[in-house]
């Protein structure tokens, strides 16, 4: 449920921007920048994430990804 709210305020192909990212995770587009290469990216993500969920860094934009939790 979740899950598909959060697709449908997304970019039409179910993404966010870094931009977007930081404002939903409530930090600076620069932390962003920072940690999306980093191993812990998606653990790090969810524990920000207001609905808990984890995203994913790919071709230039973040997607969420499906947990356990949030299915």
């Amino acid at each position: 449920q979740t899950y598909i709210a959060i697709l449908d305020n997304a970019a039409p192909e179910g993404t966010l921007t870094a931009s977007k990212l930081a404002q939903r995770l409530g930090v600076s587009r620069s932390t962003i920048s920072r940690r999306k290469q980093r191993e812990d990216f998606m653990q790090w993500s969810q524990s920000k994430d207001p609905d808990g969920l984890a995203w994913m860094y790919q071709d230039g934009l973040f997607l969420p990804q499906m947990t356990e939790e949030t299915s």
